[in-house]
């Protein structure tokens, strides 16, 4: 195999990446795998700050597979609308009722939600400037914005082998250095999530301040920390450029560092936007390739994009420590992702 290194500066959390040619992988495919100590640069990061920053994770060809995906995945979107239509008019009408008379509940988020007959699951949200008399009789997504789309390989198979497939040394192996390493000796781990997530110029898509663990269920005792570190970890890939100032802010993804030392907050109810002190929060500015990897208690959110013309995309996969995932969860309470147990193959320079 070749090597060639590339320095990346940007952030105190980055880290160097080895890109490294696997002649066994699918149509020989490059892959980027890092060596012992810049495995150990990242973890210190992940451990310390409740977040880590690689530059340059994915390459540039698979950064245009990734947008490739997703320009697919956002017209299937307006074909889900359009095949559920008498569903998706029903949804839209609760979603405004729910507008014109707000909840208490602050955690209340993305109310419209369609399955595909695969299994991808799409979430949507009222434009801010849609037409909302046109959304109730006919919603499209003129008037409606995809706010993320969860199991994105049950519908497009290319999010499979970018998530999974041909990538499945480099997740798995970051997420286990991250999470436990005994995880690289026994072989496993679990993947929970897939997501796609889009942010289009001025759609109105925001994600309140937040906890994974709340998803997680960790509250419910669905999902429990095995050694400390919270035994999850979201790898957020981004497909376009994070901008956070001036006219072409298009809501990236902000984090609090060092908020994940107080563990899970706010109980079964989750944290409470409004108790969050974002005086400390900033902003990783990702690049097409770079990734975020977050535990599960670091808070993090963003705003709506606010841009005319600039997209905000990213792809999100999941991992955790396979002893962490307990039961399931009862009939009657929100449902987990599903979940897929993922090789983690050797790795030589590890």
């Amino acid at each position: 195999a070749s090597h060639r290194r590339r320095l990346f500066r940007q952030a105190n959390h980055s880290v160097r990446i080895k890109t490294v040619t696997n002649c066994l992988q699918e149509h020989n495919v490059a892959f980027s795998m890092m060596d012992s100590l810049e495995y150990a640069e990242i973890e210190k990061h992940f451990v310390e700050d409740g977040y880590a920053v690689i530059r340059g994770l994915y390459t540039p060809a698979e950064v245009v597979d990734l947008k490739l995906a997703m320009d697919d995945l956002y017209k299937r979107a307006g074909d889900v609308l359009e095949q559920q239509i008498d569903e998706a008019r029903e949804q839209v009408r609760k979603r405004i009722d729910e507008k014109m008379s707000p909840s208490d509940d602050v955690q209340r988020e993305h109310i419209i939600l369609l399955w595909s007959e695969k299994g991808s699951r799409y979430t949507y949200d009222l434009r801010p400037n849609g037409d909302v008399e046109r959304a109730l009789t006919n919603p499209t997504l003129q008037d409606l914005s995809v706010t993320h789309v969860a199991g994105c390989g049950h519908d497009i198979e290319l999010f499979e082998k970018l998530g999974g497939g041909t990538l499945n040394s480099r997740l798995t192996h970051l997420a286990a250095t991250l999470l436990d390493r005994t995880c690289l000796s026994d072989g496993k781990m679990t993947q929970i999530i897939q997501q796609a997530h889009f942010k289009e110029p001025n759609g109105g898509v925001s994600f309140a301040w937040h906890q994974d663990s709340k998803h997680r269920r960790e509250a419910y005792g669905d999902f429990v920390d095995i050694n400390g570190r919270g035994s999850y970890c979201n790898i957020a890939v981004a497909v376009d450029p994070e901008v956070a100032d001036g006219a072409e802010n298009n809501g990236p993804l902000g984090v609090i560092p060092k908020s994940h030392r107080d563990g899970h907050l706010g109980g079964q109810a989750g944290l409470n936007p409004a108790d969050v002190d974002t005086s400390k929060m900033e902003y990783p500015l990702l690049q097409p390739g770079d990734a975020l990897c977050i535990g599960p208690w670091i808070i993090h959110g963003s705003e709506p994009n606010k841009s005319q013309v600039l997209w905000r995309r990213s792809f999100i996969t999941g991992f955790a420590v396979p002893s962490a995932v307990k039961s399931k969860p009862k009939k009657d309470t929100p449902s987990m992702s599903l979940s897929w147990t993922r090789d983690v193959p050797p790795c030589a320079e590890n």
